[in-house]
């Protein structure tokens, strides 16, 4: 009868062991934890993709070929940058419909700052912010 017990009890120290471990396996996002980091970036990534390709204007009106270049931890927790080119088959920046615009290839090199999962600045060429759609002084 005791050894009973001792079986049972046996189980549902293992069965409370194994819950624990699948609970910190899920709050680590599927991770051990090692690479939790590389997880956030490729998330603020695709994030940062996903941003340029619905909501940059100057890439929505006409632009093509988006490649990352270059991605930066950023200064605090959460925070990435990421440079990504691409091209405009017009000059200039934003939505320029209705305006006279030059039909060349543009290159373009775009920078966005993402904190927190959400972009804080897009700019493009150093010199138009995509946000505000407004020129650098």
């Amino acid at each position: 009868m005791q050894t009973k017990y001792i079986i049972i009890i046996a189980i549902l120290a293992l069965s409370v062991a194994a819950g624990v471990d699948i609970f910190n396996f899920k709050e680590n996002g599927g991770h051990n934890g090692s690479s939790i980091i590389e997880s956030s970036q490729e998330n603020a990534q695709k994030i940062a993709q996903s941003w340029i390709e619905q909501s940059a204007h100057t890439y929505v009106f006409d632009g093509m070929n988006l490649v990352l270049v270059e991605s930066v931890n950023g200064a605090c927790e959460g925070c990435f940058t990421f440079h990504f080119s691409f091209e405009s088959s017009h000059g200039g920046y934003g939505n320029r419909e209705g305006l006279f615009v030059t039909q060349v290839i543009t290159p373009h090199i775009i920078e966005i700052e993402i904190k927190d999962r959400k972009v804080i600045r897009a700019v493009t060429d150093g010199k138009y912010n995509e946000m505000t759609g407004a020129l650098a002084q």
